[in-house]
């Protein structure tokens, strides 16, 4: 997937445009928001910018336009909105005053009335962490502990992704990297 994005983000960058790709979540709710886009870590790995759509939990009238990712800036707040009607009914967006703090798990769980599992986690940080490009063993271990997660749910990610590590030398470390960018 990434051999035919990449090119695709160097022909906007060439021309100077943005290309918006818009879609919906799979049916099956992935435990990290931006993998909602397709199912895989593909599309945001490439994108500069990433933003959500969805219903709040509570209210659903109300409804949320936030980044979950951005390359080009500090933009960590979203909008909220609701859609309403003219007299004649046509559909118009009533924004709210206040810009807000809202994270993706608000409409995960809006979405999905399940607990995301340690596991569904530890996999999301998995596919995010090597979207960035692969990594030596080690370096993985360090980030996992660091972002909270045990050895042990982390292997057992790593197998129910059916990720394989590859040797970079003899003598050198296991690289782990997304299965897409395994050359054979």
């Amino acid at each position: 997937m990434r051999e035919l994005l990449t090119p695709l983000s160097a022909l906007a960058d060439k021309h100077k445009v943005a290309i918006v790709a818009i879609t919906h979540p799979p049916k099956s709710k992935q435990a990290n928001a931006v993998y909602q886009i397709s199912g895989s870590v593909a599309f945001p790995a490439v994108a500069r910018a990433v933003y959500m759509v969805g219903k709040d939990e509570h209210d659903q009238d109300l409804r949320y336009f936030f980044p979950t990712k951005n390359n080009l800036g500090n933009d960590n707040s979203g909008f909220a909105y609701k859609i309403t009607e003219t007299n004649n009914g046509a559909p118009v967006i009533e924004w709210e005053d206040e810009m807000i703090d809202v994270t993706p798990d608000i409409i995960e769980h809006s979405a999905s009335n399940r607990k995301i599992s340690k596991i569904d986690k530890a996999k999301a940080w998995i596919e995010d962490f090597l979207a960035e490009g692969p990594s030596p063993a080690p370096a993985l271990k360090e980030q996992y502990l660091r972002a909270g997660h045990c050895e042990k749910t982390i292997k057992r990610a790593l197998e129910e992704l059916e990720f394989k590590p590859k040797k970079s030398s003899f003598k050198g470390p296991w690289i782990w990297r997304l299965p897409e960018d395994y050359d054979d």
